[in-house]
């Protein structure tokens, strides 16, 4: 078993695919055409020149899109049932007219929540998974160890993206836990990491890159759920999304028929908030979280009698909670100077990755450098730290839980 969120790429960064949705049904309105997106994107990527790296755009950005079902995705004639029992190939769906409506990083982050919360990666006969919700039960499985919810890059590559709810969660864990006893012992890191890598390489029959293109990218689409975080180089789960993991990691399979799992994903999943009584759990639990950043919130003379109102509450609390963590981060922008310093000359130079101080990488995709630019004087106005106002006042791009740029700023 080896899973993938989506096909690795330079081009299938979440946030890319969000932008070309919205575009390619902007260009479609405007042109009165009533093109496939497919075709409407071929022709924005030549026409802007983005596909110039010589890489087919069918297996990137159009690629994510369709197995995230924000358009329908070509359905093959093995899979047990007709491209007309879903949708007209590449037209899209009540799931990616949601994304196209989204405006906040929260809408837009809930929406690739829903689609990948949904069991569509097969794990034996009639058997199928979430790679989301499987790596949020490991993640509270090692917090019930003791351990924090976090796992390395080198975990991720060689341990969670190479198992499956078939392989049992306690030995998946036992399996990750002796992997990093391991290389805690080991004298040379970077031998152990090269030998780890060749292992799986021969256990796969795949190349030993593979493995890290591909925990690169999963761990891109998995914080684009909004559910984990970065911590180093790998990922945790975020203290606030906990309740809503636990939620989400109960149910990690499903027998249901493979039509109506792709129903489903098309539709917009259902998630354990859209309950009642769970969103209020999720939301009694964020009450005691944001008195962890001496917030305070008062829910009283508010709605709470349907899953809407509750959410609507949450999504109050999550921002304040994420104002407050921006203004740590400013606090600390003077510290960075020198990453900040790297990325500006990484953007000037054109380049898409640069090691620098101890030969940590930092990278810029391509098509993000413009946001990228935004968001690196943003950081170095907070560096000078003589602002008065707050870090999000003085800025009009959107930024991510770990405060990476998603777009650049609107015009005018």
């Amino acid at each position: 078993m080896f899973w993938n969120c989506i096909q690795p790429s330079l081009y299938s960064s979440p946030y890319t695919c969000i932008d070309a949705l919205k575009y390619a049904d902007a260009y479609r309105k405007a042109h009165y055409c009533n093109e496939k997106i497919t075709s409407i994107l071929h022709v924005l990527y030549r026409e802007f020149n983005i596909a110039d790296s010589g890489e087919d755009i069918e297996k990137t950005v159009i690629s994510a899109l369709r197995k995230l079902g924000f358009i329908y995705p070509e359905i093959q004639k093995t899979i047990g049932f007709e491209q007309s029992d879903l949708g007209q190939l590449d037209v899209i769906t009540p799931a990616g007219w949601n994304l196209i409506r989204a405006e906040t990083v929260a809408s837009m982050q809930e929406c690739y929540l829903r689609a990948m919360a949904t069991p569509i990666h097969q794990c034996g006969d009639n058997l199928y998974f979430s790679p989301l919700c499987w790596t949020l039960a490991i993640l509270l499985e090692l917090e019930k160890r003791g351990l924090e919810p976090a796992v390395d890059f080198i975990e991720m590559a060689t341990v969670i993206q190479t198992s499956d709810p078939s392989d049992g969660l306690a030995s998946t864990v036992d399996r990750l836990c002796d992997l990093r006893m391991q290389r805690a012992l080991a004298a040379r890191k970077r031998s152990f990491d090269r030998d780890a890598y060749i292992e799986c390489a021969n256990r796969f029959g795949r190349k030993e890159h593979t493995f890290k293109d591909y925990a690169d990218m999963n761990m891109r689409y998995l914080k684009a759920s909004g559910m984990v975080q970065s911590k180093g180089k790998g990922i945790a789960l975020i203290p606030e999304k906990r309740a809503l993991a636990i939620e989400l990691a109960k149910e990690p399979t499903s027998d249901k028929p493979l039509l109506e799992l792709y129903r489903t994903l098309c539709n917009g999943s259902p998630l354990p908030t859209d309950n009642t009584i769970i969103a209020n759990q999720v939301l009694r639990d964020l009450l005691d979280q944001i008195q962890n950043y001496g917030l305070k919130y008062s829910i009283a003379g508010k709605p709470l009698d349907t899953p809407a109102h509750i959410n609507q509450v949450r999504h109050e609390i999550e921002e304040l909670i994420a104002k407050k963590k921006e203004e740590i981060y400013a606090v600390h922008q003077a510290e960075q100077w020198e990453e900040i310093a790297a990325y500006m000359d990484l953007l000037a130079s054109r380049r898409e990755k640069l090691s620098f101080k101890n030969e940590t990488e930092i990278r810029v995709p391509k098509t993000e450098a413009p946001a990228y630019l935004e968001w690196s004087l943003w950081r170095a106005f907070l560096a000078i730290n003589t602002l008065t106002n707050k870090p999000y006042e003085v800025r009009r791009f959107k930024i991510d839980q770990d405060f990476l740029p998603v777009c650049t700023a609107p015009g005018n």
